[in-house]
């Protein structure tokens, strides 16, 4: 529903050169961005007593599916956030948006030097690269060359399956999204949900505790073992072998196991 329907070039009746394209206009068509619906409080609310689980495997699916076929086409979307993801409540229908980041690539295993944002849906390896280039940088304008591939944008949906469901951050619980975090993470072997109140990286504040036990008993009861398996698998070993992450035909089958058992319920 987002991607550009056709692009042009053109010149304005005082002179001016201008480019531009056409694409349909998802807030008239009932969209709103994730980023939008998390971050209002009485939207968040309502997206997570109104909008049931069933729904939400329908859009992750479908999230799944849409990237399935970018890779098909090998492209690398390369800025997947939440801006860049629209749902439609009413209708359980998702669209992306953010494809002038991208890059259409001529082997799966190319990596070409071009990203988005810096956000916390990025890849590991991604911010990792962002970070030693912003270290090792002349100057505050010079470019910081970062490489993408397929498995970065894998990781990336994945945490937007994950909000999607959840509504939050599989690594929200923690102080920063670091390397050091990470490496933490799979140096005492922790998987989602298990995320201990002890590991030095987890965040105290009470409110922090409260969501944690929430979001544990969700986990548990909400989706079903294969889906949580996919989860952990991703987030744990994905972190440091981008090819161990799940792919986007593993997780339409999964998803849609997942809301077949939802619908028999």
């Amino acid at each position: 529903l987002a991607f550009p329907q056709f692009s042009f070039v053109g010149e304005l009746d005082n002179g001016d050169q201008v480019v531009g394209y056409s694409a349909n206009n998802l807030v008239a068509l009932g969209f709103e961005s994730l980023k939008d619906i998390f971050e209002s409080r009485p939207k968040l609310n309502y997206y997570r007593n109104y909008f049931s689980v069933e729904n939400r495997l329908k859009v992750a699916y479908h999230l799944a599916h849409s990237f399935e076929l970018l890779k098909a086409c090998l492209y690398i979307h390369a800025d997947i956030k939440a801006e860049a993801i629209y749902i439609n409540i009413q209708k359980a229908q998702c669209a992306i948006i953010d494809f002038d980041s991208g890059a259409v690539i001529e082997s799966e295993y190319d990596k070409p030097t071009t990203w988005g944002t810096c956000q916390d849906w990025l890849a590991p390896e991604i911010s990792d690269q962002y970070a030693k280039g912003l270290t090792n940088r002349n100057s505050p304008n010079t470019p910081i060359p970062v490489n993408v591939d397929l498995f970065s944008d894998a990781w990336s949906v994945a945490i937007g399956i994950h909000q999607i469901i959840f509504t939050i951050h599989p690594f929200s619980f923690l102080k920063e999204l670091s390397k050091n975090s990470f490496n933490s993470l799979q140096r005492e072997k922790i998987k989602l949900p298990s995320i201990p109140i002890a590991f030095a990286f987890f965040n105290k504040s009470v409110k922090n505790i409260r969501l944690l036990r929430w979001y544990q008993a969700f986990f548990k009861k909400a989706i079903t073992p294969n889906l949580q398996g996919k989860f952990r698998s991703t987030f744990y070993d994905g972190l440091a072998n981008p090819k161990l992450r799940t792919t986007y035909t593993q997780w339409k089958i999964t998803l849609k196991q997942a809301l077949k058992t939802k619908l028999k319920r």
